[in-house]
């Protein structure tokens, strides 16, 4: 009986969402046509929560109806002086450029509104990465912060990596040798990193990944615009040592561990636990 409740009302809502939107373009404003993009992305994440209450043909549909409401809603938007002068793609017929989102601030207060921190915003995140005018912005929200490495290594072919069992615990390491194409949507997204964390209640052995990451990143760093780390892995799985990979140029905050002489070079000069930095 709820279920059916929450139906008729997600229905009656995308009725007259479609009115709105409809009146918003015919109005125009950049202003308003902004604030109804928003509320068309925040009916879509509210759809997305309550999608068991959907009949499997109606989702579709309504997929499909809000990512058209957002494309009308783009080719809306009035040309200002500074989109007017931005070079556009040749390839895309000039009734199906999304002119005023080609301004970046105004997509990216729209991905803003979104909680990525939920199954919901990072659904309605993933679905407007597949508009040309969301993208970026979209695919920056979702991978702004990181808490595993895995989600990187599984941008890269299937062959290259196995599992196996390695002295009782479980172990990634390669299988074949690494070559340059295995990179390419590795870079496309290591970029967008701002945020890195390592867990330290892995219980897959690493060791060897970071060492090929390391050794055969194209490039300087593998984050190059990572800001914040969270060093504090498991030493079992994943060796201090490997943190190199992630000392990159923009990098503001590291928290650590405790330190202790095993994690440092021999030294006479050390001969007491180092308190933990943060």
């Amino acid at each position: 009986m709820a279920d059916a409740l929450i139906l008729d009302h997600m229905r009656l809502a995308h009725q007259i969402l479609s009115r709105n939107v409809t009146h918003t373009i015919s109005i125009g404003g950049a202003e308003h046509i902004t604030r109804q993009t928003g509320e068309v992305v925040q009916f879509f994440m509210d759809a997305e929560r309550h999608r068991r209450v959907f009949p499997d043909p109606e989702f579709g549909n309504l997929q499909i109806s809000i990512q058209t409401m957002v494309q009308c809603l783009q080719a809306a938007l009035p040309v200002s002086a500074d989109t007017a002068s931005t070079t556009v793609d040749p390839t895309i017929p000039p009734s199906q450029m999304h002119r005023g989102l080609e301004v970046p601030e105004i997509a990216w207060m729209i991905v803003s509104q979104l909680d990525r921190g939920s199954r919901e915003g990072r659904a309605a995140l993933a679905a407007l990465a597949q508009c040309r005018i969301f993208h970026d912005p979209a695919l920056d929200a979702l991978w702004r912060g990181q808490g595993t490495i895995r989600n990187l290594i599984k941008c890269m072919p299937d062959d290259l990596w196995e599992i196996v069992p390695v002295r009782r615990r479980l172990t990634m390491r390669l299988r074949r040798q690494i070559r340059a194409a295995d990179w390419d949507r590795v870079l496309e997204y290591s970029h967008r990193i701002r945020l890195f964390s390592v867990d330290s209640n892995n219980d897959l052995a690493l060791s060897e990944v970071f060492d090929v990451l390391r050794l055969n990143v194209p490039g300087d760093y593998l984050l190059p615009n990572l800001e914040m780390l969270d060093w504090q892995p498991n030493e079992s799985t994943t060796p201090f040592s490997n943190i190199n990979l992630f000392l990159g140029p923009r990098l503001k905050s590291i928290i650590l561990p405790a330190l202790s002489l095993r994690h440092l070079p021999p030294s006479p000069y050390f001969d007491a636990e180092i308190p933990p930095i943060v």
